[in-house]
């Protein structure tokens, strides 16, 4: 979830963008207003750079290399857009004073954009690169399923192509199969962006790799009483300390990726 001080910078940014030239149209706004959205979230939540103004030698390369290039499904053209969004992004930084005192200067920045920018199309078309997130949900959006749709219809997704035999997985996955053979039969769960690949006999279990969420595999039910789950023969410290074992192991058995 982008930070307020994030949201604020991207509306002025958006506002600065606007007041130089024809305004977008719609559908060109929004799709703006994502992109660098995402790349700022991204830059954030996998880099550790949480603050949008605060910019050092060889940020602009993690962010499109490291990140955005095995990570960042392309569905908001950051193949095509991404460099220029970012271009316009720093020097709308460096024109309104924004721009954290303890960041590179941004012709410097701009330089190291320029060194980049030849090679990051052909990085991004490059499969090799992808992990697993972004090569399942480049296939879904191949299927017709956008990205923002239902849980539900994720989920379903997921459970068709864990039905695939190994042959039918590589289509999607490639050579990450031969990096990670479980893969080749192991459950396939998505949530909130991430998807893990359970290795076989574990169940579809949502919980068992993001603990924090609801139980969904019966294992506990919230609505049980302490006296009746200790019947059951599942004291609630037992299940918990279950849970975690359980998590544990799940999380050492997939791999999760965004």
């Amino acid at each position: 979830m982008p930070s307020r001080f994030q949201q604020r910078v991207v509306d002025e940014f958006l506002d600065w963008t606007r007041a130089r030239g024809p305004a977008p149209a719609d559908e060109a706004g929004r799709l703006c207003r994502d992109r660098i959205t995402i790349l700022l979230q991204g830059r954030a939540d996998h880099l550790d750079r949480p603050d949008p103004t605060r910019w050092r030698s060889g940020d602009v390369h993690d962010l499109f290399m490291t990140h955005v290039v095995p990570r960042q499904v392309d569905a908001w053209d950051l193949a095509g857009q991404g460099v220029e969004t970012i271009r316009d992004y720093l020097r709308f930084l460096d024109a309104t004073d924004r721009l954290h005192p303890a960041s590179t200067r941004v012709p410097t920045l701009l330089k190291e954009l320029d060194r980049l920018a030849p090679r990051y199309p052909t990085a991004m078309a490059d499969t090799g690169r992808w992990r697993l997130a972004k090569r399942v949900f480049t296939a879904m959006l191949a299927d017709g399923i956008t990205l923002d749709t239902e849980p539900a219809v994720l989920d379903a997704w997921a459970e068709r192509f864990s039905a695939r035999d190994a042959e039918g997985r590589r289509e999607v996955l490639g050579e990450l199969m031969d990096q990670h053979p479980e893969y080749a039969t192991g459950r396939v769960v998505i949530h909130d962006g991430q998807v893990a690949v359970l290795r076989a006999g574990l169940p579809a279990a949502k919980h068992l790799v993001w603990p924090d969420l609801a139980c969904d595999c019966g294992c506990e039910q919230s609505d049980v009483s302490a006296d009746r789950a200790a019947r059951r023969g599942c004291p609630r410290k037992q299940r918990g300390r279950r849970r975690r074992r359980v998590a544990a192991a799940a999380r050492r058995a997939g791999r999760v990726g965004r």
